[in-house]
């Protein structure tokens, strides 16, 4: 608490706060951050996405695995004060999700329907935490063979999203969908 009050920010734990990365700014400190879409510059760099291969139109979703999204619910709701905008379960992932709007990203709170599936066997081998970050893209194939030139596999979930190999990319995973995600 002492830090926080002396330095303007304050970090949860994951396991504090339903395996979410969760970092509390002060008002008055954010602007001290290297945030780049609050530099004049972020309407330049914006446009060099747009016409980027890879086909960013914006981030979709920051997947979150859990055991049950119920907890998890109420601590983004409650403490976090997301407002929850869909929830659904898509037996083509094998999920349940529950989507929450937090300040203008959307938080996908998801747990596998069996151990078995790919969200599954992520969260026995790692736990609850941030599983990862998805970007909504114009083309899925485009993206698809943009990555695949980089070295980059891909594995389809469904017939609309696909996630890279943590191996090929430092042990994080990112999702490429055309997707709506709700909420967003």
């Amino acid at each position: 608490a002492e830090g926080a009050r002396r330095f303007g920010y304050l970090f949860a734990h994951p396991r504090d706060a339903c395996g979410a990365y969760v970092m509390f700014v002060r008002p008055d400190v954010i602007a001290h951050f290297n945030t780049p879409s609050l530099k004049d510059e972020w309407t330049e760099v914006a446009r060099r996405w747009e016409a980027h291969p890879l086909g960013l139109t914006r981030t979709a979703c920051i997947t979150t695995a859990v055991r049950d999204v119920e907890p998890a619910r109420r601590f983004f709701a409650e403490v976090l004060q997301a407002q929850v905008v869909a929830e659904e379960t898509n037996t083509e992932r094998g999920t349940r999700n529950v989507y929450c709007r937090l300040g203008n990203s959307i938080i996908d709170i998801a747990a596998p329907l069996s151990p078995d599936t790919p969200l599954g066997q992520h969260l026995e081998q790692y736990g609850e935490m941030i599983h990862s970050a998805t970007f909504q893209v114009r083309d899925l194939k485009t993206a698809e063979e943009y990555l695949k030139a980089k070295k980059v596999r891909a594995h389809y979930w469904s017939r609309d999203t696909f996630y890279t190999e943590p191996a090929d990319c430092f042990g994080a995973i990112y999702g490429f969908t055309t997707r709506a995600v709700p909420g967003a």
